[in-house]
């Protein structure tokens, strides 16, 4: 669903943090999740909510390694 709301609403920040959001919930790519965080950013610079996801999932990132 999330991913429908990206593509019918692709201008949306909180469309791509909610995508971002649900990836790293279910634990299924956090890679494709920053990119959807990046993505709200580059919509909305100073979107918070995805300035404070970002963060966490590059932190989550880095633990992996």
């Amino acid at each position: 669903h999330y991913r429908s709301a990206v593509a019918i609403a692709p201008n949306d920040p909180t469309m791509h943090n909610n995508l971002g959001a649900f990836l790293i919930l279910r634990r299924e790519d956090t890679e494709s999740a920053i990119q959807s965080f990046r993505e709200a950013l580059k919509i909305d610079p100073n979107y918070t909510n995805a300035q404070v996801s970002l963060k966490a999932a590059l932190q989550m990132l880095q633990d992996k390694k």
